[in-house]
């Protein structure tokens, strides 16, 4: 790899970095950027908000068991469970106990964290029209085809390497 290219990249990767560390969640003081993609999550899979990521997921009503926030936001149960405990102290969710199985426990916003989506997502909106709009439209749609691209690209090359260095690891 020639050092033109290592410094493309280099350069690329800290322009994601910077934008990566902006967190547009900051203006509202109450939430973590954390915070709010979990009540956003449960928002989602219980039916208090819509999301095209969550679209083919079946409403689930009666709450959601925490495994499958962990799955979802792709982060693991004890971390999730931290958060959980987090919002439950600010009075945006609720654990509900499944009488049937008392091992299992579901997840419900309170009506107070359906308010906070309602109001992050007004916030999102507000951030992004407003960030979006100084942009020439085709400028966003090149730009959103090609991170759809790279990311396309990259999910291929994670599953190569990952397959490569499982081998060189068997062949061991």
């Amino acid at each position: 790899m020639s050092v033109k290219a290592k410094e493309e990249y280099q350069e690329f990767f800290d322009a994601m970095n910077r934008f990566k560390h902006l967190r547009p969640f900051q203006v509202i003081p109450e939430l973590s950027g954390n915070d709010h993609r979990t009540i956003k999550t449960i928002a989602c899979l219980t039916g208090c908000s819509t999301h095209p990521h969550f679209k083919e997921m079946p409403v689930l009503e009666e709450g959601v068991k925490v495994n499958v926030i962990a799955r979802f936001m792709h982060v693991s149960a004890p971390q999730i469970s931290r958060t959980l405990r987090g919002l439950e102290d600010k009075g945006l969710i609720v654990r509900i106990e499944d009488p049937k199985d008392r091992r299992n426990t579901y997840i419900k916003l309170t009506e107070q964290g359906v308010e906070m989506v309602e109001k992050t997502d007004a916030v999102m909106n507000e951030f992004f029209h407003n960030v979006f709009r100084k942009m020439d439209p085709a400028q966003v749609k090149e730009m959103t085809a090609f991170f759809t691209q790279l990311y396309e690209l990259s999910q291929v090359e994670i599953e190569r390497l990952k397959e490569k260095y499982k081998k060189k690891e068997d062949n061991e």
